[in-house]
This record gives structure tokens, sequence and C-alpha cells, in this order.
């Protein structure tokens, strides 16, 4: 690649902040190279905004294309009709200049994603897709999902990572004993599993008396309901319950102070798209032990020397994973300081960047061969 070309990244930036955003946004923080952004979030925004927003972005892509032909174009891509279309349009167009481009899908199922599309726009979308030159996947459990494009295009793996404000000498120190602290960590959609995790504490409390739920993060809206009715439905279960403590959007050393005095994470998830969540990595990081669910591809992720895994939304497994690590503290101990080594040595935003930018690197310099 000449000094002169750039390698143009194209995705979502915070706000909203998720693992999607903002695993684009250090993905671009972190390439040391020639770079350019096209940001294309427009969650949260009126229609009308959106109409005009969509125009602006295709102006984007059609003029970074232009200026910067035969380059490398990646892609934090969606798994959403509309917002894979954005991509797909990306894709169509990189590839009229000649360029190469890499796909980093940040969603789980990306093969039923494909199959589940209308007949009419199926077939649309896959012979875009077949223009991929390179799909990176968050976990080797998820590179069947790229079958149907082999051996067309080259696919990758690339971890997900933790904050790096979490890179603390001892997490251990503040996880006192007086107080059993749990925490929810994530945004606050009905299929994150928030609701049932109230439940589940308050029968907990009928028999521990030393329990605190620390909740945190933004209220959204999923498939299920939107953010107006999660609130309502989170404040109406939580009154008057001794104990649950919400602190809203976290982020730098109030996260990681959260992180490292709990004991327990717990993200009982049933959503619909759920991947590798950061906040399980961070959480590890920290030093705690982890109980989540057994959906998609989240016990490939979190195994039984790093937590439990529960059937999703059942109140009652909740209650007696959580109970299991509350009666037995030699085990919660030792799973955390698993989950500690483990996050050190395969989830640091330095190995993220370092897969990315190598790739990029090895694309831009004609190493990869393009798809047909």
């Amino acid at each position: 690649m000449k000094k002169s070309d750039a390698i143009i990244f194209i995705g979502p930036l915070p706000p909203p902040v998720n693992g999607h955003s903002l695993a684009f946004q250090y993905a671009f923080q972190g390439f040391n190279g020639n770079k350019r952004m096209i940001s294309q979030n427009w969650e949260g925004k009126r229609v009308l905004y959106k109409v005009f927003f969509s125009f602006w972005v295709l102006f984007k892509y059609l003029a970074c294309f232009i200026k910067y032909r035969r380059t490398v174009i990646y892609i934090a891509g969606s798994r959403s009709i509309s917002g894979a279309l954005k991509d797909i349009l990306a894709i169509y167009m990189a590839k009229w200049f000649s360029s190469k481009i890499v796909l980093h899908i940040h969603a789980a199922y990306f093969d039923k994603f494909l199959d589940g599309l209308p007949f009419l726009i199926r077939g649309f979308y896959l012979k875009a897709y077949r223009h991929v030159n390179c799909f990176i996947a968050l976990h080797e459990c998820m590179l069947n999902e790229y079958n149907r494009f082999m051996p067309g295009s080259r696919l990758e793996v690339v971890h997900n990572f933790y904050d790096p404000v979490l890179e603390l000498p001892d997490p251990f120190v503040e996880k006192t004993a007086d107080r059993f602290r749990i925490l929810f960590l994530s945004n606050l959609v009905f299929s994150k599993g928030i609701l049932q995790l109230v439940e589940a504490f308050k029968k907990l409390q009928l028999k521990h008396s030393n329990l605190e739920l620390y909740v945190a993060g933004a209220f959204q809206k999923d498939d299920h309901y939107d953010e107006v009715w999660m609130k309502e439905e989170f404040e109406k279960k939580t009154k008057g319950v001794s104990g649950i403590k919400y602190y809203g959007m976290v982020q730098g050393e109030r996260k990681a102070s959260l992180l490292r005095c709990s004991h327990i994470f717990v993200l009982p998830s049933f959503y619909s798209s759920e991947a590798m969540p950061i906040s399980i990595l961070e959480a590890c990081r920290a030093g705690c032990a982890i109980v989540t669910t057994d959906h998609h591809y989240l016990k490939q992720l979190v195994d039984e020397s790093m937590g439990i895994c529960v059937r999703p939304n059942s109140v009652d497994d909740l209650v007696a994973g959580l109970d299991r690590l509350i009666c037995h503290p030699e085990l919660l101990r030792r799973m955390g300081m698993n989950n500690l080594e483990y996050s050190k040595n395969n989830f640091t935003l330095a190995l993220y960047q370092k897969k990315i930018n190598s790739l990029l690197i090895q694309l831009s310099d004609g190493e990869a061969d393009a798809a047909e």
C-alpha cells in the first residue's frame, strides 16, 4: 500500500456504548497506519434524520472510495436487515473500486441470519458477502457459520478484549468477606435477563442475609420491549427491595471499582445475537466468578473452571447456581483466580489491536487472495 493510501474503517461509534461500538472504536484507534473513518451509527435517531444520514453516509462512501482506490475496507458488520444493508452497499461500492473488504461480525449465528432473510432480498445480500475477502469471527466455535463462503474468502478469529482500565495488580483486595456482592453490568434490555436476576436475588435473600446486587447499565430496547417499559418494570420489581443498588451507565474507573469489589458477575442472557460479551471478559479480569446461561456460545466461553452456566430464562436455575457459589467460597475464589489468568493471557486490548493491525497490513500489501 502506498503511503498516500488509507485503510477505511466503517462502523458504529459510541454512543450508545455496547460491545459492537466499543470494539469498532478500539479497532480504529489501534491501527497505526494511515486511516479514515466513516461512522454509520444512527441508533435512537428519528426517521427523517436516518433518511438524511443514509444519503450522507453513501456520499462519504463514494468520496472515500474514489480518493482511495484499491485499498482495504474494514467493516464492523451488523446482523440486522437494515444494518446489514449499509454494509452490503459499502461492499458493492468497494468492489467496484477494486478494494479489498474485511467484514468483522460482532454477533452470533451469522448463518442463521442469512437463512432467515426474506426470499426477495436474500440473493442480493449473499452475492455481496461473497465479495468479502476476509471474515473475522469472534471465537473459534463460530467458524462454521461462514462455511458457505469458503474457500473464496479468508477466515480469521479475533477475540474480544477487556477494558485496559482493569489492568490491576490484585483485584481480590476489595472483595471483602463482610458483604457478598453480585454484579450485573450490561445494557438493561429484557433479553439480557436482568429481571430474572432480580427475582432470583429476592429468593436468595430468604437464605442469605449478607447479599448485595449491584446493577449498572443503560436502559435500551430489544426485540421484546422498549427502554421505557424496561425502566418501569425494573423500578417496579426493585422498589422496596433492600440490597439492590442501581448505578446507571458506568465507564472507566467507576466501572473498574464495581468489578473489583464484586464476587460474582451474572449475565443471564437470552439475547438474540449474543456472541462474546466484553462484560464477561472484564469480569474475568477483575477476578469474578461467572454465572451465565447455556445460550448460543456462552458455554464455550465460560467452562466449569470459570463459572456456572444455567438454563436461559430460569429463575430457579439462577438461584441454584448462585447459591452453590455463595455456599462454597473456596470454589468461588478458585474460579476467580482461573478467570484472572485466562483473561490476562487471551483477551487484552493489545492482542485484539495487534491481530487486526496485522491482518489489515497483510491485505493492504497484497498477501491475501481476492474473493471472486
